[in-house]
């Protein structure tokens, strides 16, 4: 009969077949979703120790993502005897090495409760965040950094 509508059988084999599809499609997806390495920050990779189809072990390291919309500098020779007068809060200017006329303000954000021994010093690392940057500054640059009262 014409006016029937669709053989429940056939219909029945169609939706099965669709179902696998659909299963198929997203057990390929996730195969395809394991592959991608995936950053947990925005941010911009500036070292890449991986070549396309290369083999790593999990946790190992492959990618360096830095994030340049805050600029940081950590001091590693906050000696103990100028630890007294440095707080979080306090303002600081920063001169990089390479643009010793350039004058970058910042503020303490941290500083370490651990201490290091460094050639018989006790010293101590304190973070600063900049409030200002120039657009020639790099990672990995050096900078002096002058605590304001």
């Amino acid at each position: 009969d014409a006016n029937a509508g669709i053989d429940p059988d056939l219909l029945a084999a169609a939706t099965a077949r669709l179902s696998s599809a659909e299963a198929g499609a997203a057990s390929a997806q996730a195969v395809l979703d394991a592959l991608l390495l995936k950053s947990t920050l925005a941010g911009t990779v500036v070292d890449l120790s991986l070549q396309p189809g290369q083999w790593v072990a999990a946790g190992q390291p492959v990618i360096t993502v830095a994030d340049f919309s805050t600029w940081v500098v950590e001091t590693q020779n906050l000696t103990e005897i100028e630890l007294v007068n440095v707080a979080a809060g306090q303002p600081v200017e920063i001169v990089l090495d390479a643009l010793p006329d350039v004058t970058l303000r910042g503020e303490v954000t941290h500083i370490n409760a651990r201490f290091a021994e460094v050639r018989g010093d006790i010293t101590y690392t304190a973070t600063v965040v900049l409030s200002e940057t120039d657009a020639r500054m790099r990672w990995g640059m050096t900078a002096a950094v002058r605590f304001l009262p």
